[in-house]
Parts: structure tokens; sequence; C-alpha cells
């Protein structure tokens, strides 16, 4: 569905790299793959900076659109 681990693991290298990573807002419904998701997100130490919000409607998807530093779209 959404390749959120990818983008997990770049912030822990960005982290490991650097000293600090954005916090990342991952949004879309659960395709099976959330526990997997959540799981990652703890095994990477990133829980302090990801917020898994799940399904997100248009309307507050595009305010979390306007308010984003950058959108990164994975596939």
């Amino acid at each position: 569905h959404k390749n959120h681990v990818g983008l997990l693991r770049a912030a822990r290298a960005l982290e490991d790299a650097h000293g600090h990573a954005p916090v990342l807002v991952l949004s879309g419904s659960d395709q099976g793959n959330g526990a997997h998701v959540r799981a990652e997100v703890e095994r990477l130490g990133l829980s302090r900076r990801v917020r898994l919000l799940g399904f997100v409607p248009q309307e507050e998807l595009a305010a979390l659109y306007r308010g984003a530093a950058c959108l990164c779209y994975l596939t």
C-alpha cells in the first residue's frame, strides 16, 4: 500500500547521520500492515518522532499538507 517502513528507515538513517530527524506524520487506512509499521517504529526507536494517524478524511488531509514542511510520496 504505502512504503511507510521505507520512510521510517530513512528517518532512522537521518537521525544516525545528523543527530536529528523530522517528525513524521503518517496517514492511511490499515491495509493489513499497521502492526508491522508500529513494530518498526518501536524497533527503530522512533516513537517520539512518529505520529500514526490512520485514515484521514480529505478535508483534514488538506490541512496536514498545508502544515507540512514536505510531503513524501513513496511507492
